[in-house]
């Protein structure tokens, strides 16, 4: 294989790509909260550069506890898990080091009403093309439920 070919393989291997976001509120109708509206900037989202995704939506009591729980998942399978306090801020790298994710949840205390939720993700440029199937959910410390959430991101 001549020099020339060799770097167009690599270049293609770890240049930039697109990042495609979808998603959908899966709360059961016993939750307390519920997503209206997420935002994507830049949308479409793009590897080696930070993707924000601003959740915005409502809940109807206050919350002063409980736990959050991130899954992600590759053609069905759970590869990933990760749990924080629904309160304050929480990060952590992607499975196979292709990213890193930091989270700003709930201030707690909070009255019922409306909140936001801020995920900034960084995907590496090496990520393989794939689709993320997302699962959050958050539950009080009594364990009612507090948000269902699923999130779809598609790296090509």
């Amino acid at each position: 294989m001549n020099a020339h070919l060799c770097f167009l393989l690599l270049v293609s291997a770890v240049s930039a790509k697109t990042i495609d976001f979808t998603w959908h509120d899966c709360q059961n109708p016993s939750d307390h909260g519920h997503v209206s509206k997420i935002t994507v900037d830049p949308d479409p989202g793009q590897t080696g550069k930070n993707v924000t995704l601003t959740g915005k939506g409502s809940i109807d009591i206050p919350v002063s506890g409980g736990e959050f729980e991130l899954d992600i998942k590759v053609g069905g399978v759970k590869i990933f898990t990760h749990k924080a306090s629904v309160c304050g801020n929480s990060d952590f790298e992607l499975p196979l080091h292709i990213g890193h994710v930091w989270l700003s949840l709930l201030s707690c205390p909070i009255s019922a009403g409306d909140v936001t939720l801020v995920f900034e993700i960084f995907t590496a440029n090496s990520a393989p093309d794939l689709t993320l199937d997302i699962d959050v959910t958050a539950k009080s410390p009594s364990n009612q439920g507090l948000l269902c959430l699923n999130v779809v991101s598609k790296i090509h």
